[in-house]
C-alpha cells in the first residue's frame, strides 16, 4: 500500500475542486482500477486478495472497494479521459479478409434474430437464439450470457460495440511498444547489414540501437548493454526486428538471389510421355580418373567433367559422357556430340502426325551456344541456322536450378555411382578417404602409376553406363514414375521415335576434316607435335572410288569408335553423300594376337576381291586382256646359293681393283702390269685383261701432267 500512495497519490491529490466526486464507497472492476493505476488486472486483484479489500460478483466478474486513496484516483479518471486514451478498434477497421470482422456480423446477426423475438420473453429468446446458432453455426461460441452482453453493447454503441477490444497479451507490455516506428526501422537495417548469406545480426542492430542518443523517453530506461551477455535482446524487440527472409536476400544478395529463393511454379509431368521431352546437365565426378595423356608424366589424374542426359517422361537415362582435360572444362562441341549420342542411340520424338516434337530443357551458358542451339540469322530468335532447332526440337531455357529434374537424379547417380576405386567424397576437402590421400600422393611423387589405385577413363566411363542401366530397371516412387522402373513406362507410352538415315547424321556430329581420301580410307589428325592423334575410317565398297580426292568427314571427336559420316567436296562445301565408314583399328607392330591377324587378313581379301570383281565386269569391254599369269615356282634354296655365288665374285673384283689402284707408279708401268697378271692365282685372266684395257686411257697423260695420286682417281 505504501509503493501505491507513493506512485499513484499524486493522482489523488490533484484533483480539481470543481470535479463532481460520486460516492468514495462504490465498487470499482479490478479493469478500472488498474486502468486508473496504470497497472494490470493481474497485479490489483492480487492486492486486493493480499489487503483483503470487500469484493462482490456481478454476473461472472468480480468488483472491488478499493481504499479512498486509490478510488478517488478512479474517480479523477474522467470516462471521456479514458476512451480518448484507448484507441478503441471500430467495425470500420477491421480488413475485409479478417476473421474477426466474420465473429463481429454473426453476432449482429445473434442480435437482431433477439430482439425479433423479445416477444416471446427474454429468457425464451434467449434460448431459441442460442439453439438456433448450434444448429447453423456450430463453430460460432455463443451462449446466454454472451448474447446478455452484446445486446447491451449493441444497444449502446451499434455494431462498433461489436468489435473485440483484446490489444494483445493481458499484464506488462513489451520493450518495443516504447520504441517508434524510425527507430523499429532504423533497427531492422543494422541487423541486416551486418548479417551475412541471408541472415540477420539482431544482437549487433541492438547494441547499436543502445549507443544511439536519439532514442530517448521510457526505452531509456530498458535500452542499456548492461547484460550478462553481449547477445541479450529483448524478446518483444527481437520479434519487432524481425525482417522477411526474402526482403533479406534481396538486400544482401541482390534480385537474382531473391529471384531462386523466391516462390516457384507447382508443375506436372502426368501429360508428358516418355521420348518426348529429355533434359541434360554436368557434374564434377566424385571419383579420380586417369588417362594417357602427352605430358612429363605421360598421363593425367583428374575428377573428370560428366555430361549425362536423361528423358523427362520416364526418368531414363540416355546417355553419358566423362571428359578430362588438363585445363578448362567441357565445351560446346563436348555438348554438342553428347545430343548426337542420344540421336544416334534413340532418336527424336514424333508426335501423331508424323512431326518432330521433342523438347530439349538446358540451362544457359555453354548449352545455349550456337552450336548447341542454333545460329541466329537475324529475322528473329526463333528462326536459327543448324543446331537442335533446325531438327525440330524446342529448346526451353531453363534459368533455375529447379526447372531441370535431372538435378535431383544426379543425387541418385552419385550415390549409386560412387561405390568404386577413386571416390574422394561429396566434399573432398571434408570428407576424402585417408587412403586416396596416400595413393594420391604416391602418384604424385612418381612412385607409383595411376593404374594401380585407380580406373581409367574408359574403365569409369563402362561403369557408369552400367549403373545407369541398373538404375533404369529400379523402380521408383515418385510422382512421375509412381512404383514404375523407367524400363516400364517407356515400354507402357511406347513412343514413336525418328531415327536418322546416314546421310543426315552430320547434322549432329561433333567435329569435321576435310582431308583426303588414302589407300585404306579416310584419316583423320587432330592436335600436332606430341599431341597429334590420328583416327582412320574405311569402307573400301565405297571410298576406293574417291581415292586421291579431298572428302568431307563427319566424325565424334569424343568416341572416335562411332561411325563416320564423309561427304563429297564440290566448291569448298559439302555435296553428296558418299558412305558412312567405321573406325579402322591399329594392330600392334610387335605382339599382335592371332584374331587382330586374321581380321586384318579378310580386310586386305575383301579389298582385292571387290578390285577382281569390279576388273571382271569390265573385262568385256577391254582392248586387251588381264594380267593374271602367276609366276614360275622357284627353288628357293637353288636361288639363295646363286646369290651367294655372285656376291662372292663381287667381292673378289673390288678387291682386286683396290690392289691395282694402291700404288700409282706401278700402274704406270705396263710391264709390271703385265707381270702381275700372269702371276695371278686366279684363272679370271680375261678379266683382268679388260681391267687393265680399262685403266689404259688414264695411263695416255701428258708430260706436264701432276702424277699425283688424287689426280690419277
Amino acid at each position: 500500500m505504501d509503493q501505491i500512495d507513493a506512485e499513484y497519490g499524486h493522482r489523488a491529490s490533484g484533483i480539481e475542486p470543481n470535479t463532481p466526486r460520486p460516492e468514495l464507497g462504490e465498487y470499482h472492476t479490478a479493469a478500472a482500477i488498474a486502468r486508473a493505476l496504470n497497472s494490470n488486472k493481474k497485479y490489483i486483484t492480487r492486492l486486493a486478495q493480499r489487503e483483503g479489500w470487500p469484493a462482490r460478483k456481478v454476473g461472472n466478474r468480480y468488483e472491488y472497494l478499493p481504499p479512498a486513496h486509490i478510488a478517488r484516483c478512479v474517480v479523477a479518471a474522467p470516462v471521456a479521459t479514458i476512451e480518448a486514451s484507448t484507441a478503441l478498434v471500430t467495425f470500420a477497421d477491421l480488413a475485409h479478409s479478417d476473421a474477426q470482422r466474420d465473429k463481429v456480423l454473426l453476432r449482429e446477426q445473434a442480435v437482431r434474430l433477439l430482439q425479433q423475438n423479445l416477444s416471446l420473453g427474454k429468457e425464451v429468446a434467449l434460448q431459441l437464439v442460442c439453439q438456433h446458432f448450434a444448429g447453423a453455426h456450430p463453430m460460432f461460441p455463443c451462449s446466454v450470457s454472451s448474447l446478455r452482453n452484446w445486446l447491451a453493447a449493441y444497444t449502446a454503441r451499434g455494431i462498433d460495440g461489436l468489435v473485440e477490444q483484446k490489444r494483445g497479451r493481458v499484464g506488462r507490455k513489451g520493450f518495443a511498444v516504447d520504441l517508434d516506428e524510425e527507430a523499429i526501422l532504423r533497427g531492422r537495417a543494422m541487423a541486416i547489414e551486418h548479417g551475412i548469406k541471408g541472415r540477420t545480426n539482431v544482437a549487433r542492430a541492438y547494441r547499436n540501437l543502445v549507443a544511439d542518443p536519439t532514442i530517448h523517453g521510457p526505452a531509456r530506461q530498458w535500452l542499456h548493454g548492461a547484460n550478462a551477455s553481449k547477445s541479450y535482446v529483448p524478446p518483444s524487440v527481437r520479434d519487432a526486428l524481425r525482417t522477411a527472409p526474402l526482403a533479406v536476400k534481396l538486400i544482401q544478395q541482390g534480385p537474382k538471389a531473391a529471384k531462386l529463393d523466391g516462390p516457384f511454379t507447382e508443375c506436372s509431368y502426368e501429360n508428358v510421355s516418355a521420348g518426348r521431352a529429355f533434359t541434360a546437365d554436368d557434374m564434377t565426378a566424385n571419383v579420380y580418373v586417369w588417362c594417357e595423356w602427352p605430358n612429363e608424366q605421360g598421363y593425367l589424374l583428374i575428377r573428370p567433367q560428366i555430361l549425362a542426359a536423361m528423358d523427362i517422361g520416364s526418368m531414363a537415362w540416355l546417355n553419358v559422357r566423362a571428359v578430362m582435360r588438363p585445363k578448362g572444362q567441357y565445351n560446346k562441341d563436348d555438348v554438342w556430340g553428347l545430343m548426337g549420342d542420344v540421336m544416334d542411340a534413340h532418336g527424336l520424338h514424333l508426335n501423331a502426325e508424323g512431326k518432330v516434337d521433342s523438347i530439349a530443357v538446358l540451362e544457359g551458358g555453354t548449352w545455349q551456344s550456337g552450336v548447341v542451339v542454333g545460329t541466329k540469322t537475324g529475322v528473329s530468335d526463333e528462326d536459327r541456322f543448324g543446331g537442335l532447332r533446325s531438327l525440330g526440337v524446342q529448346v526451353i531455357h531453363t534459368r533455375t536450378p529447379r526447372g531441370k529434374i535431372i538435378e535431383t537424379a544426379f543425387n541418385n547417380l552419385q550415390h549409386a555411382a560412387d561405390n568404386c576405386k577413386g571416390f574422394c567424397g561429396r566434399m573432398e576437402m571434408k570428407d576424402c578417404p585417408e587412403n586416396v590421400k596416400q595413393e594420391l600422393a604416391l602418384v604424385a611423387a612418381g612412385k607409383a602409376h595411376p593404374r594401380q589405385f585407380f580406373l581409367h577413363v574408359s574403365e569409369y566411363s563402362a561403369h557408369l553406363s552400367g549403373v545407369m542401366h541398373a538404375l533404369n530397371h529400379e523402380r521408383n516412387d515418385g510422382k512421375i514414375l509412381r512404383g514404375r522402373a523407367p524400363v516400364d513406362k517407356w515400354a507402357e507410352d511406347a513412343p514413336q521415335m525418328l531415327t536418322f538415315p546416314d546421310s543426315h547424321k552430320w547434322m549432329y556430329r561433333a567435329a569435321y576434316r576435310i582431308c583426303e581420301v588414302t589407300r585404306n580410307g579416310v584419316r583423320v589428325t587432330v592436335g600436332s607435335g606430341k599431341y597429334l592423334t590420328a583416327y582412320t575410317y574405311e569402307n573400301p565398297e565405297k571410298l576406293e572410288a574417291h581415292r586421291g580426292r579431298r572428302v568431307v568427314c563427319y566424325w565424334n571427336d569424343y568416341d572416335p569408335d562411332t561411325d563416320a559420316v564423309i561427304y563429297s567436296l564440290r566448291n569448298g562445301r559439302p555435296d553428296k553423300l558418299i558412305c558412312v565408314a567405321s573406325r579402322l583399328a591399329s594392330v600392334p607392330r610387335f605382339g599382335a594376337t592371332g584374331d587382330q591377324m586374321a581380321a586384318e587378313a579378310s580386310r586386305k581379301k575383301l579389298s582385292q576381291q571387290l578390285a577382281r570383281t569390279e576388273s571382271k565386269a569390265l573385262q568385256p569391254f577391254l582392248q586387251r586382256g588381264l594380267t593374271t599369269a602367276r609366276p614360275v615356282p622357284v627353288d628357293v634354296g637353288a636361288a639363295i646359293a646363286q646369290v651367294r655365288r655372285d656376291q662372292a665374285a663381287k667381292t673378289r673384283t673390288a678387291q682386286k681393283a683396290r690392289r691395282f689402284q694402291g700404288d700409282a707408279a706401278e700402274l704406270l708401268d705396263e710391264a709390271k702390269v703385265e707381270g702381275r697378271m700372269q702371276n695371278e692365282e686366279s684363272a679370271d685372266a680375261a678379266d683382268l685383261s679388260a681391267m687393265a684395257e680399262d685403266f689404259q686411257p688414264r695411263h695416255q697423260l701428258e708430260p706436264a701432267t701432276d702424277l699425283s695420286a688424287e689426280a690419277l682417281l
